[in-house]
């Protein structure tokens, strides 16, 4: 069989891909971009389910379970907070355990579950020529946790890049695959959408905002910051690179400028102040630094194209830049 022929094979509807989850079972979903339609056809079987645990990198958005009386069929776990989901947390309605795929995913490994997470559900892109899809922007360890689960459930997103790296995983390991692209918003769409918002102080932060989100972000994400906090808006925002840096970052990155030698190789993440150093000018002068990271921050990308990380003196992966999240 061809791998077209088996992609075709393993299409189906997101209820369907859903139905393969069973009372007791534990559902893993790694970092963003989530596969949102199907996390919210999970959600959508409350009534049928009891006991699921729901690991989940964090909320871009609430199928349901922030809200109270789902704790019967969900037991959701959380791995961070991107602004969604603490308000829940502190309410009780779901649990927080940090760096799950560190610590216990290996753990029930080291216990002898070869496959310890039943089922995994993912976003991928397109297959390329050979039946190859790509975990795109954030890979992460996406393809170790595919290898540590049962059953794979894939959402394929037309508009997931693909990048370099092992971050791929072929159609043959896939179970079911539901195909699903979020259309990008016409003006249109985008001036009701943040019409809609019930608060207007979200209304006035999502129209503040939107020159710095990219089409796809505002058909990922708008629908979602409509309906959330300004506090929240705020968190998320920030997280993702849209706001400007705030005036107590700039000290910082005058200092961080004074530190680092010509040819350093760095990680930093997205918070403040460390995310907001590169576009602060705090290696605009350095020659062949060297990002080895977890994470982008706004700005770095610009440099690595602009000739400052060349990655010329690195020790491993020289010449590259290596990171487990591409954006900002």
């Amino acid at each position: 069989m061809s791998w077209k022929d088996s992609y075709e094979s393993r299409l189906t509807s997101p209820e369907e891909a859903a139905s393969v989850v069973n009372s007791g079972d534990l559902v893993y979903v790694p970092a963003p971009p989530h596969p949102q339609i199907l996390i919210q056809a999970l959600a959508d079987r409350r009534d049928e389910l009891r006991e699921v645990k729901v690991c989940i990198d964090s909320h871009v958005f609430d199928p349901g379970w922030l809200k109270p009386g789902w704790g019967d069929s969900f037991h959701v776990v959380t791995e961070q907070f991107l602004g969604l989901g603490i308000d829940a947390y502190n309410d009780r309605y779901i649990d927080y355990s940090p760096l799950l795929n560190t610590t216990r995913i290996p753990a029930l490994v080291a216990d002898g579950q070869a496959r310890p997470i039943d089922v995994l559900l993912i976003l991928v892109s397109a297959p390329d020529e050979n039946g190859f899809c790509s975990f795109g922007y954030a890979p992460w360890d996406k393809a170790r946790l595919a290898q540590l689960s049962k059953v794979v459930l894939a959402q394929v997103d037309e508009n997931q890049i693909r990048t370099h790296g092992v971050n791929y995983i072929h159609v043959d390991d896939i179970d079911m695959i539901v195909e699903h692209s979020d259309p990008l918003l016409s003006d249109e769409d985008v001036i009701r959408i943040i019409e809609s918002a019930p608060d207007a102080e979200v209304r006035s932060l999502l129209s503040n905002l939107l020159p710095k989100m990219s089409p796809d972000e505002r058909a990922r994400y708008l629908s979602q910051l409509a309906i959330l906090t300004p506090k929240q808006v705020r968190a998320f925002s920030s997280r993702m690179g849209w706001t400007d840096p705030p005036e107590n970052a700039r000290p910082f990155a005058n200092y961080v400028a004074e530190l680092v030698p010509d040819g350093a190789t760095l990680q930093t993440g997205i918070g403040t102040p460390g995310g907001y150093l590169p576009i602060l000018g705090a290696f605009d002068e350095k020659q062949d630094l060297g990002w080895h990271s977890e994470l982008v921050a706004p700005g770095a990308l610009s440099l690595i194209e602009n000739g400052v990380f060349t990655g010329a003196r690195k020790t491993i992966h020289r010449d590259k830049a290596v990171f487990t999240c591409l954006h900002g």
